[in-house]
């Protein structure tokens, strides 16, 4: 790869990642902030009801034959490439493929609008219309997403991600101060689902403004009958993915709905939140380099792409076992502060949901990874035949155990065993890559990621804390102590010259360079030979 242009990925990946956190931390104060205020105006009882709606309506939304994600793919896998007609021409497809699921999308959001008062264990009847309500406003909702999901798409697959920042950011302040006014003014669910529709239509409006002024290329042509056939291939796949996908991240709280009650739905919801923040963090940071990834694969680059898979897993472990650590200390006192300490579900359950994100978030990076190859039946394959063991082990463990949500997340960790395994060697086909060395080079992070997490878990049951400040010292206190021992615990010195030099990359530290011990780098996620700690991304 040319010495420009791949400073130029890294400047990308870098300002993407940036961002992307940017507009996360933004979006994780108004609901810092808002939750608390919707919990004591809704009451714990409609506050539940409005998650499970929230979670069931991520459902519909797969229903749209991922049309935008298939875009996304495509034309990152293509960003290198100079033919801008084709280009437009995916954008066509895109459109096309939306339009024939348009129906599923009604009939599906029809359905369960209309079923999903029975999703909520004990609801009392009173409530059935003001459900029924809700999760209609939220479908509509989705209908008119593509009017931000399709110029986002190209934003991202063409590396200019960041460009969304502002917008989400603003966004996310907008829903927030119109959720709280709505519940202020006592509208309930209905009015919370009209202000999260009113934000959506606003952000997807100036979406399309910056996509356009972005990218000169941007319009639709009329694509080739084939075009659309391939383009639907994939989108059918993506589809299939993506409503596993969702049942990956939301199946845990419609399954607590069905064995217990909307009030543990409560609880588990605002216990989880802060793993719910660590999941979409190491997506972030996953997402930014992905985009740069798709144009590697693209090229046909298998060697490279194997050497940068191992930098993003190396990145993905250091911030999920920082983070992962920080939850297991201090969530307890973060929960008694934020909602109340009746709020927390518990100290064996509050492991078990680290665990269980820490497992979630390297089975979606692997994911992410076998997007951009757009070769992608076996995985969601893979997907679908452990999603079906995780949820049947999920709901008898739950509806067995005294605490339904330490069996609930004890049988979807068991479960997804299947994709933990599977997709590492998945990716390592894709990339042609043939070393055996994998199993031995995640033992040093996975002993190392027990071992923090094993302590943090014992120490969190003597640590409670009385106020907001003494949280922020503690837990800023014992942030550098945890960052230092993730780092020299858990990587190897090739991987910690590795991050060090990929800092000075990204122009965010002065550390000096590195230089490795040897030509070859061992990675703690797959071994790849060669990356100087010069290579760039």
């Amino acid at each position: 790869m040319a010495k420009g242009g791949a400073k130029n990925l890294t400047k990308s990946a870098s300002l993407n990642a940036a961002s992307s956190v940017f507009n996360y931390v933004v979006f994780v104060l108004v609901g810092f902030v808002t939750n608390p205020i919707l919990l004591t105006w809704l009451g714990s009882n409609l506050f539940g009801i409005w998650k499970i709606c929230q979670r069931l309506l991520t459902y519909v939304s797969a229903a749209d034959g991922r049309a935008t994600q298939a875009l996304k793919w495509t034309i990152a896998n293509k960003q290198s490439l100079d033919d801008v007609a084709e280009k437009q021409r995916d954008v066509g497809c895109a459109i096309v493929v939306w339009l024939r699921f348009l129906p599923l999308i009604l009939v599906t959001g029809s359905l369960l609008t209309w079923f999903s008062p029975h999703f909520i264990k004990g609801l009392l009847p009173e409530y059935y219309t003001v459900t029924r309500l809700t999760c209609g406003i939220l479908v509509f909702n989705l209908v008119i997403s593509p009017l931000r999901t399709i110029p986002e798409a190209l934003l991202i697959g063409m590396n200019l991600g960041y460009r969304c920042t502002w917008i989400h950011s603003i966004g996310a302040v907008t829903g927030g101060i119109l959720m709280v006014t709505t519940a202020y003014l006592g509208w309930g669910l209905v009015g919370l689902a009209t202000a999260v529709f009113v934000a959506g239509l606003i952000r997807g409006v100036v979406i399309l403004v910056v996509a356009k002024k972005n990218l000169s290329w941007f319009k639709a042509n009329r694509p080739e009958k084939q075009e659309v056939k391939q383009f639907l291939g994939f989108s059918i796949w993506i589809f299939s993915w993506t409503f596993i996908n969702k049942l990956m991240i939301s199946g845990d709280i419609i399954i607590l709905g069905l064995v217990s009650s909307a009030q543990m739905v409560t609880f588990y919801a605002l216990t989880s939140y802060s793993m719910q923040i660590a999941i979409s963090l190491s997506a972030m940071l996953v997402s930014a380099a992905v985009p740069g990834l798709g144009g590697i694969v693209g090229r046909g680059d298998f060697a490279k792409a194997t050497k940068v898979r191992a930098e993003i897993m190396t990145f993905s472990w250091l911030v999920t076992a920082m983070v992962g650590s920080l939850i297991l200390l201090w969530n307890f006192s973060f929960v008694k502060l934020w909602v109340g300490p009746e709020n927390f579900v518990g100290f064996a359950e509050n492991l078990l949901l680290v665990i269980m994100t820490t497992q979630l978030i390297f089975i979606r990076n692997d994911a992410q990874i076998v997007d951009v190859s757009l070769k992608i039946k076996n995985k969601v394959l893979l997907g679908g035949v452990s999603t079906i063991i995780a949820f049947a082990l999920a709901f008898w463990l739950g509806n067995s155990m005294v605490s339904p949500i330490f069996g609930i997340t004890l049988g979807l960790i068991a479960g997804r065993m299947i994709l933990t395994l599977s997709y590492p060697m998945l990716v390592r086909r894709i990339f042609q890559n043939s070393e055996e060395r994998q199993g031995a080079n995640m033992a040093r992070p996975l002993l190392a990621m027990i071992t923090m997490y094993g302590a943090a878990a014992v120490i969190s049951s003597h640590l409670e804390i009385d106020n907001w400040w003494q949280l922020i010292g503690y837990g800023s206190a014992s942030l550098l102590p945890i960052a230092v021992l993730a780092f020299f615990l858990g990587l190897s010195k090739s991987r910690r010259d590795l991050v060090v030099a990929r800092i000075n990359q990204a122009g965010l530290s002065r550390f000096p360079r590195l230089k490795p011990r040897s030509r070859s780098i061992e990675t703690s996620f797959g071994s790849c030979k060669g990356p100087s700690v010069k290579d760039k991304i």
